[in-house]
Order: C-alpha cells, then structure tokens, then sequence
C-alpha cells in the first residue's frame, strides 16, 4: 500500500517523463510503419520493373546473337572474297604463264631442229671440217686468258700490289688481241654464210653481231688507256661480259662444222623445251628423232613411248607408235618396246604376241623377268596390273 502510493506519488512528481516515452514509442511506430511502407514500395518497384529488365535482357542477347552471326557471315565472306580472289589471280597467271613457257619451248624446238639438220646434212655429206674447228679454237685459246685474268683480279684488293700487276698485264693482253675481238663478228659471218646455213641460224647471228658492236665500243674506251675510275666500268663490261659471251657464240658457231657437236646442241636444245613444257608432246617427239638419227635406238624408243603416254590419242601418238614399229628387228629390244606400245593402245593381243617373240629372241635381256611378269599377268586378264605398269614405268 505504502509501496504502491510511492509509486504514484512518484510518477505524479515526474510527469514529463512519462510523455518522453510515449512520444518515443510513436516515433518507432511510426518509423516501422514508413519502413514497411518503404518496402512495400520497393517490392512493388522491383515487380514492375522485373518485365523491363527480362525484356531488356532478352533483347540484349538476342543483340549478341544477331552480332555474332554477323560476324560470322563477315568471316565467311571474307574467306570466300580471298579465296575466289586468289583464285582468279592464279588462273590469270597460269593464263599468261604457260603460253610464254610454251612460246619459249618452241624457240628451243626451232633451234634443236636446226642443230639436227645440220648434224644429218654434215654426216650425209661427209662435209666436217676438222680445219675450221681448230682455226676458231685457236682464237678462242688466244683470247680466253683476258677472262681469265680479269678473274683472277678480282680475287685482291684493289690498289695492291698484285692487282695493279694484273690488271697492268690485262690492258696488254687487250690491246695485243683487240683485232681478234674485233674480228669475230666477220669471221662468224664469213663461215655461216659459207656453209649455207645463215637462214636457219639467224638468232644466233643477230646475237654475235649485238654483242661485237657492244664489244667494239668498249674496246675504243680502253684500249691505251690504264685502269681507274672513268675506265673502270668499261673494262669491267669487256672483260666479264662482251669477250665471254662472244667465245661462247663462237664455241656455237665451230660446233656447226662437227657433226657429234651439232647432235649435242640440238639435243641440249630439246631438253630446255621439254624443261619448259614438259607436259608438250613435240619436244619429246623431236628428241626421239635425234636419237633415232643419232643411233641411240633404246632412247628413241623409250621418248616415243613417252609421246604416246602424253599424246594418248592425238597425231604424235600415232607417229611415235609407227615409229617404235620401224625399229622391228633392227634392236635387240625393238620387240618388247613394240609390245609395251600396243599395250598402251589398249591392243593386249599382239602386245603379249610382241612380249612371247622378245622371250624367245633374248630370254637373258635384262627386261626378260618384266616381259615375263606382264605376260603371266595378260594370260590372267589383268590389265589393271598392266595399266599400272605402263604408269610407273613409262615416265615422264
């Protein structure tokens, strides 16, 4: 009773302070209830705003999408630019490319036909001159040691003693044959006209008359005078081009006075043609008869079977097999190269017949055990294994 008395008396003597407590228990309610309203809030916000950003979303992935198959259309686009691009290049080059391989093969088959005639005119005629030959290696003997001195100069530092004395000896040695240099055009002229044969070996001509002209310049800027600095150029010219290119051409000009020389040229000749164009039938063809005129029978029978691999059905097949057939009896191998050429005709008869004639006439030549396995495969029908043979053994 007394306690409970206190008490009141005690909150009628601090009535301020039971207001202050009040008032804070409002201001927490009242902030609960903002925070809740704030969050109601939010929540509301975030559920309308959900569709936008699902929306947003989607159409920035569908945006990478779109990106990237762009992308990879560019990348296709541009391989395919290239590769079509590469392409059409190439085939323009090839375009270009081979019919100039082409035109210089056949300047080499022009030329390797002049050097064959020749070579069979000289022998039919019994018409070489050992005389000639020596007269024009003697020049080219006499001549030669300016090439080789200038060469040899070049081998010290300039202003050494050893290289002043060579090349005070090379100033003596072209003004000692500056006349046989001078001469060599006539002289090549001269003996090409002679023989009757300027017409067939007008490059050849052009090219010594070009080259004695340029020589002869050259001689007048040098001759008398020492090297140094204003003759230097001239000296070099000489020596390291006009006076080698001239012995060569006149090395081309002592060979038309011989008749192996001739068969030489005119098979080098055949050989840079086929060099160029060596899926050309002719040049094969060409060289074939140059053994054949030559006397090597076992190469002029092996190239015409090379002619008819590349010329399976076109007129050098034809020719080129007429001609394996002339050397019938004539060579110890004429028979199998005779059976090897039907065979490539698709003629698996007489080519067996041809093969069975070459066993009984060499059994020991060293194509017996190839002859021997062909026929074995012919008896059976297998001309896969024959199609085959011919592929890898005939080359071109």
């Amino acid at each position: 009773m007394a306690s409970d008395k206190k008490s009141q008396g005690g909150d009628s003597k601090n009535p301020g302070k039971k207001g202050k407590k009040r008032g804070k228990q409002q201001t927490a309610t009242t902030r609960s209830q903002k925070a809740a309203a704030g969050s109601e809030k939010l929540a509301q916000k975030a559920q309308s705003s959900r569709p936008a950003q699902e929306n947003f979303s989607s159409t920035k992935t569908r945006s990478a999408i779109n990106k990237s198959w762009v992308n990879d259309l560019s990348v296709k686009t541009y391989v395919i630019t290239f590769a079509a691009t590469f392409g059409f290049v190439c085939f323009m080059l090839w375009g270009l490319y081979v019919p100039y391989l082409r035109s210089e093969a056949s300047n080499s088959v022009g030329k390797g036909d002049a050097y064959l005639a020749r070579a069979v005119a000289l022998r039919d005629q019994g018409f070489e001159k050992i005389e000639i030959s020596e007269m024009i290696d003697e020049k080219v003997n006499r001549v030669y040691p300016i090439v080789r001195i200038f060469e040899e100069s070049g081998q010290y530092a300039t202003g050494t003693p050893k290289d002043v004395a060579l090349k005070r000896q090379l100033r003596t040695l072209i003004q000692r044959h500056e006349k046989s240099i001078r001469e060599f055009d006539d002289l090549s002229e001269q003996l090409v006209t002679e023989a009757g044969v300027r017409e067939d070996f007008v490059p050849l001509m052009e090219r010594i008359n070009t080259r004695a002209n340029t020589a002869s310049a050259h001689l007048d800027a040098v001759v008398g005078k020492d090297w140094d600095e204003q003759t230097q150029e001239e000296y070099v010219l000489l020596c390291n081009i006009d006076v080698p290119f001239l012995i060569r051409d006149l090395k081309r000009v002592r060979d038309l006075f011989d008749v192996e020389s001739c068969f030489d040229r005119g098979m080098q000749e055949y050989i840079e043609a086929i060099a160029l164009a060596r899926l050309w039938p002719i040049p094969r063809f060409h060289l074939a008869e140059l053994y054949k005129a030559r006397g090597w029978s076992e190469f002029a029978m092996m190239e015409f079977l090379r002619v008819m691999k590349l010329d399976s059905d076109g007129e050098f097949a034809e020719k080129a097999f007429n001609q394996i057939v002339s050397f019938e009896g004539k060579h110890a191998e004429a028979e199998f190269n005779i059976g090897l050429a039907y065979l490539m005709k698709g003629d698996y008869a007489n080519g067996e017949e041809y093969l069975k004639r070459f066993l009984e006439k060499a059994p020991t030549n060293i194509y017996g055990p190839k002859a021997f396995e062909l026929i074995e495969h012919l008896e059976e029908n297998d001309h896969r294994f024959v199609r085959r043979y011919l592929r890898d053994e005939i080359w071109t």
